[in-house]
């Protein structure tokens, strides 16, 4: 359970008597948007065909298969995040999805996302996406969540360089996949902030 209720959406597994499983998904179903997504529905995907698969192995197949080349440090990133959202649910008895984009205010709360760890985060995914080479785009988008949250928080404290670069990043995701037409959770005139940042 824990493993899939790290990622994003609301996912709880039952257990009877008998062994059978029953998954309950909210699924992306207002407006897409990058949060490892696709790697959830691999893993829901496989572990309803197959409950007793190994998701860490799962997650590993994934990665090698989505991303190529920068697999191993997008490993390392998601890690990060996940190990930070169960650091939250340790910290304030709240249970966390690793990270938000959809802004939820309870869950984008700045006092769950510290300058240090989203700028941690983000050198992370920089990493990654030095060795995404035709996976760029796949790469690029996971960084979605925290560069919003760093702009969203603390873009007085960014360069302006690197004000400008996240926010044309987040930009152009929300304009992909038509952020700006809202959807449950996302606040338009945050994006709309964002999106004046790109100068």
């Amino acid at each position: 359970y824990e493993i899939l209720s790290g990622l994003v959406g609301s996912e709880m597994c039952i257990r009877d008597s008998f062994g059978t499983e029953y998954l309950f998904v909210e699924g992306t179903y207002s407006r897409y948007v990058p949060n490892f997504n696709h790697l959830r529905t691999y893993l829901h995907a496989n572990m309803m065909w197959k409950t007793s698969a190994d998701p860490e192995a799962l997650i590993d197949r994934f990665m090698h298969g989505y991303y190529g080349p920068a697999a191993g440090a997008m490993r390392i990133y998601f890690d990060a995040l996940r190990e930070h959202g169960r650091d939250i649910r340790r910290r304030y008895g709240r249970p966390m999805l690793y990270v938000r984009f959809d802004d939820f205010p309870d869950l984008s709360d700045k006092r769950y996302w510290p300058e240090a760890f989203l700028r941690r985060a983000a050198d992370l995914h920089a990493c990654a996406l030095s060795s995404a080479g035709r996976y760029a785009g796949r790469v690029s988008e996971e960084a979605v969540p925290v560069y919003y949250l760093l702009l969203l928080h603390y873009a007085d404290r960014l360069s302006p360089s690197e004000r400008k670069r996240m926010a044309a990043v987040v930009t152009a995701v929300a304009e992909k996949y038509g952020l700006y037409k809202g959807g449950e959770g996302i606040v338009t005139a945050n994006l709309q902030k964002i999106k004046e940042m790109t100068g």
